[in-house]
């Protein structure tokens, strides 16, 4: 015996795919989603990641990272972006025992810093290219202590 075929009209399909939304809306409604914990997970960033941050404006999380695997997590970084023109300022913050400063030098500078302008275009390719530039710019010996102290 063949099937029977049905045909929906217009009105019958609204009224199915209605009936459906109905169904899906409701078992929607008594699902339990769990609310995250926000405070913890921003606890365990921070304790993740202790790249010294010396910066009034939010930091991205690909320049912390770049920054913890290229050099190590004593460094500090700073962004400050520009309000006039599509670029911000970063700069590499060398903890003194990486520094080739003097100690007179390190008190007028007030501390190592290495800043580049970089468009946001650049983004976390120019961060990392910099910071490459960085660690390149150090001592055959200091480069490998920098490493070694990761």
């Amino acid at each position: 015996m063949p099937e029977e075929k049905k045909i929906l009209t217009l009105k019958g399909f609204e009224k199915v795919m209605n009936e459906r939304l109905h169904e899906i809306e409701a078992k929607l409604l008594t699902l339990e989603i769990p609310k995250k914990d926000i405070a913890n997970e921003e606890s365990i960033i921070e304790k993740k990641n202790t790249v010294k941050i010396e910066s009034n404006y939010p930091v991205p999380t690909d320049y912390i990272e770049a920054v913890n695997t290229l050099l190590n997590s004593r460094f500090g970084i700073k962004v400050e972006p520009f309000s006039d023109r599509p670029e911000f300022q970063f700069t590499i913050i060398v903890p003194r025992e990486y520094s080739p400063l003097s100690d007179e030098q390190w008190g007028v500078a007030k501390g190592d810093l290495r800043s580049r302008v970089l468009s946001y275009a650049d983004g976390i390719n120019g961060v990392r290219q910099w910071i490459q530039m960085v660690y390149n710019n150090f001592t055959p010996e200091m480069r490998a202590r920098i490493k070694v102290e990761m």
